[in-house]
């Protein structure tokens, strides 16, 4: 989506590659930039009263982040790089006028902030689940007519177990027990990342 912005927006963005670890910015600083990354991955989280990690979401190679702040002044959430990143800070005045000129990045932009808001809608529900099992198989439902291949009934998990763990509020071990449960049952077929669900 990068390559969809005008010469002039272009000099602007401020590069940078972010170690592991490392905080982008945090909840309550002012805002004036989004960002987008160009490779590894972003956790976006809030900290609760008592000092608890809650996560909102992970932030893919090829995504924008941190949209929210074209409407307000602070950042809503806090941003660390979950492995080394290079990212690109965009000054949000510049974007919000190339947003107006540019109806397709504007689509676009729309249709990435939608699916994520549906992910985590999905997610959500999943962790009232009270099953890893349960979990990890309605995740797997419902993310193949996002990321993968409905026809196929098919998915690669692209995303680290570690990740996709998180999400579903299960340790990367119980993932990977459920996955082999799954292959075991006859649910799944798997090959390394490749998850196929099996109809009969």
């Amino acid at each position: 989506m990068i390559e969809q912005l005008s010469t002039e927006l272009q000099t602007l963005l401020n590069w940078q590659t972010v170690p592991q670890g490392q905080v982008i910015f945090r909840e309550g600083e002012p805002a004036d930039l989004l960002y987008f990354l160009d490779s590894g991955q972003v956790r976006l989280l809030h900290y609760t009263s008592a000092g608890k990690a809650v996560d909102h979401y992970r932030i893919e190679a090829g995504e924008f982040f941190s949209e929210v702040v074209l409407f307000l002044d602070n950042y809503a959430c806090t941003a660390i790089a979950e492995r080394r990143s290079r990212i690109a800070a965009i000054p949000t005045t510049a974007f919000l006028a190339e947003l107006r000129r540019n109806s397709e990045l504007s689509a676009r932009s729309m249709s990435q902030m939608a699916r994520r808001l549906h992910i985590t809608k999905i997610v959500l529900e999943l962790r009232s689940l009270r099953s890893a099992r349960e979990r990890v198989l309605r995740y797997l439902q419902n993310m193949i007519p996002l990321v993968g291949e409905p026809e196929r009934s098919q998915i690669q998990l692209t995303r680290s177990f570690r990740s996709i763990a998180g999400d579903l509020g299960i340790s990367p071990e119980v993932f990977s027990r459920t996955l082999r449960q799954l292959q075991e049952e006859g649910v799944i077929d798997r090959v390394n990342r490749t998850i196929v669900l099996r109809n009969d």
